[in-house]
Order: C-alpha cells, then sequence, then structure tokens
C-alpha cells in the first residue's frame, strides 16, 4: 500500500511562505518561527482535509472553495490565538491574518500557474 503524501507539497510551501513572512515581520528567534512551522503542520493537512472531505461527500467543486471560505477564517483566528501566547507581537490575530493571506495569495497563483 503506497501512502498519498501529495499533501506536503501545499504544507511545505505554507509553511516556507508563513515563516518567510514572520521573518519579514520581525520574528526572529528560533522558537518564534518553529512555533510558525509548528501551528502550520497543525492547521494546514487539517483545513485540507475538511475541504477536501467536503468535496468528496458533495462532489461540488464550488462546496470546497465554500468551505475554504468558511474554515480559513478559523484558522486565522486559532492561530493567531496561539500566537499571542508563543510570540512577543503586540497584534498576534493581525500577524496571522497576514501571513496566511501571503500563503493563500501562494496557493492560489501556483493552483492559476499549474492549470
Amino acid at each position: 500500500m503506497n501512502a498519498d503524501l501529495s499533501f506536503l507539497v501545499p504544507l511545505g510551501a505554507t509553511v516556507l511562505l508563513e515563516v518567510l513572512t514572520g521573518f519579514l515581520l520581525g520574528l526572529r528567534g528560533k522558537k518564534e518561527l518553529l512555533l510558525v512551522v509548528l501551528v502550520n503542520v497543525l492547521t494546514n493537512p487539517l483545513l485540507h482535509l475538511l475541504a477536501g472531505g467536503v468535496y468528496v461527500l458533495a462532489g461540488r467543486e464550488w462546496m470546497r472553495i465554500a468551505i475554504y471560505a468558511v474554515l480559513e477564517p478559523l484558522v486565522i483566528l486559532a492561530e493567531g490565538w496561539i500566537y499571542q501566547f508563543g510570540l512577543k507581537v503586540s497584534h498576534p490575530y493581525c500577524m496571522s491574518f497576514i501571513m496566511n493571506l501571503v500563503s493563500i495569495t501562494g496557493g492560489v497563483v501556483w493552483t492559476l500557474l499549474s492549470h
């Protein structure tokens, strides 16, 4: 039996984009950047698993897009909540929003270029 590891590409891209964005926004500590990695390793596969499950159950592409539109703000809030305890920033929710906006934009650009 072969494992489907296709989720690793978007996960790796998300981690890379969000760590780079965090660095550009002032995160310099190894523990801070590691927290960004760990948070994304938790939230990214869960988000895609839920969106994929909705697509499989509903069979409609617009449902997958709709579930991302519903879940992504929840991811931003959850990550911001975690960041307020682990990052020394004054606006953890804003940082979460910006990092996710960059990774979402990267994902959209990748999708458009690869199709």
